[in-house]
């Protein structure tokens, strides 16, 4: 958390500044996204700061990029093209993309994308050998315990939570899959603290050892960047990072089977006044994505809305239903979601995003003239811009002035890196900082 503070507070004093508002922040991080294909995430604290940053940007359109460079540059090969901040910063500026990734010599853009061909019936993950780990005794968590317990025929929970078996619906919980010949325990245990989480593990009976982890623990705290803390994010933290990074510490021997964590699609799209939640959601998402590289299970769901009586859902009010509705979320039913679990269990993949869009609705308000944020421009095309008359005002002055600034040499840099990425983006291509000034371009490349 310490990171994600010291960013949020360059972030208030960069936003509070009123001689910098014609200006942009680029905040560089390394290795902190999954990108090209790859599951390479070496700092999930940095994947933290871009959940932050990502709510900073929804609400300061145009005043932040994110930019995340190589992890592996330093032992790519000498041919490689230079991908350092330096090499690629006049590139990534240029292409208008508010979050970039450089990877292997091409500026990669986040965009969410079906996966209905890519995700295969695997192995199943869960059975009746072993004991499965719930962490968090909301309505979520019961809703997997059942899920688990009737679909997966699982003989062993362990329900963990602050309250045991005083959280509201626990005591009908064990009493319902009880019934069904499974032996539940309820343990109150606050995942947050180390110690508890190594007690709560070791209590484990080895005749059932623990195969895997499912974690739905979850708080809100919303507030615009402005207002955060850092007593603030640790409040949200706690029950995400805190506990994911105990239980990811200590079950790393265990050879479990499943390790799926419940993220939010919030440390994605980073929304307006939930930069707290987003940080810590994207912590998780990193985190995933870290232990599938080490060879080690782990799935990271960021959830879209689900119903009312359901997760954080039950405690968002008419004006956040109504804004993502604008958005084109609509609300995950209970059985829809299980069997979105169901097809993300086996996958194979560190990150799926299990959301229900109104594509068509999405669509229809492109075509009326509408913009589609850069996430879903990969399921949504946008609509083509009416030309606009030659612009001769500030825009021009400020890019006057800017290359006025540069040495001569620096100058012809900074307008070959322009010109490269409005092509790339007219022609609908990545731009790549290794592509030279007189290379040419042909239909289909």
């Amino acid at each position: 958390m310490t990171l994600t503070s010291q960013v949020l507070a360059v972030l208030q004093a960069w936003l509070a500044e009123a001689a910098l508002e014609e200006s942009r922040l680029v905040v560089v991080t390394r290795g902190a996204v999954a990108a090209g294909g790859e599951d390479m995430v070496t700092d999930p604290a940095a994947a933290a700061v871009w959940g932050l940053v990502r709510a900073a940007q929804s609400e300061n359109p145009d005043r932040i990029v994110l930019l995340d460079t190589d992890p592996t540059a330093d032992t790519a090969p000498d041919t490689t093209p230079d991908t350092s901040p330096d090499a690629v910063l006049g590139a990534v500026l240029a292409c208008g993309e508010p979050q970039v990734a450089v990877r292997g010599g091409a500026l990669l853009l986040p965009r969410l994308g079906r996966v209905a061909g890519h995700v295969t019936d695997g192995p199943a993950v869960f059975g009746p050998e072993g004991t499965v780990l719930i962490s968090g005794a909301g309505s979520l968590g019961a809703l997997v315990a059942r899920h688990l317990v009737t679909r997966h025929g699982v003989r062993s929970l362990l329900l963990a939570s602050r309250s045991g078996t005083d959280a509201e619906g626990v005591p009908e919980v064990i009493a319902e899959l009880t019934e069904q010949g499974a032996t539940v325990s309820a343990v109150a245990c606050d995942v947050s603290d180390r110690d508890q989480v190594k007690a709560l593990l070791a209590a484990v009976p080895q005749e059932h050892r623990l195969t895997g982890v499912v974690h739905t623990a979850g708080v809100f705290d919303d507030g615009l960047i402005a207002a955060l803390s850092p007593e603030r994010l640790e409040r949200v933290f706690a029950p995400k990072v805190d506990a994911v990074r105990h239980l990811d510490e200590l079950t790393r021997d265990l050879d479990l089977d499943a390790f799926i964590v419940f993220s939010s699609v919030a440390g994605l799209s980073g929304g307006a006044g939930q930069g707290s939640y987003a940080a810590a959601n994207a912590f998780l998402d990193g985190l995933m994505a870290s232990r599938r590289a080490a060879g080690l299970p782990g799935l990271s769901l960021a959830w879209g809305l689900w119903e009312e009586s359901l997760g954080m859902a039950a405690r968002l009010s008419s004006v956040d239903r109504a804004r993502a509705s604008r958005g084109g979320v609509r609300a995950i039913a209970a059985a829809e979601g299980m069997a979105l679990f169901d097809a993300a269990a086996g996958s194979g993949q560190s990150l799926l995003v299990p959301i229900k869009l109104d594509l068509r609705g999405l669509r229809a308000d492109t075509a009326s003239g509408g913009g589609v944020p850069p996430l879903l421009r990969g399921l949504v095309r946008a609509g083509r811009q009416p030309a606009r008359a030659a612009d001769t005002g500030d825009g021009h002055r400020r890019l006057s002035a800017r290359v006025a600034g540069l040495a001569a040499a620096e100058q012809e840099a900074f307008l070959v890196d322009l010109v490269r990425a409005e092509a790339a983006v007219v022609l609908r291509f990545p731009g790549r900082p290794g592509l030279g000034p007189g290379g040419s371009v042909r239909p289909g490349s």
